[in-house]
């Protein structure tokens, strides 16, 4: 291996202080590798026999939905229904969807959406 020239020297002297925190960011990595290693992965022990086939579905209590919202944002319009950002604005500006503004919020009545969908 060749030895450090003078360029070399000055360029160690003025070094990154990132290195340090590569190196503190490398030494949790490796402990969290030593955990795995000394305390391998232990899977959940199987639920016990309920007396039903694997392939049935586990019935579960419905949980009654609550009223639907009188105003949405307009995420969750287009999360509803489906749509781009862009065409949920051009049905607000053909009309085809009713907004109020709320401060420097704009929220769709959530009938309009519902009208929209034809229910």
């Amino acid at each position: 291996m060749r030895g450090l020239g003078d360029f070399q020297r000055r360029q160690m002297k003025r070094g990154d202080p990132r290195v340090g925190e590569v190196f503190s960011h490398l030494r949790r990595v490796l402990d969290i590798l030593e955990d795995m290693v000394s305390h391998p992965y232990q899977p959940p022990e199987p639920e016990p026999a309920t007396g039903r086939t694997p392939m049935q579905p586990v019935l579960r209590a419905v949980e009654p939905q609550p009223s639907a919202p009188l105003l949405v944002s307009i995420k969750e319009a287009r999360r509803l229904v489906g749509v781009s950002h862009s065409r949920i604005y051009e049905l607000i500006n053909d009309g085809t969807l009713e907004t109020i503004r709320l401060g420097k919020r704009r929220l769709i009545r959530y009938s309009s959406l519902q009208n929209l969908a034809g229910g």
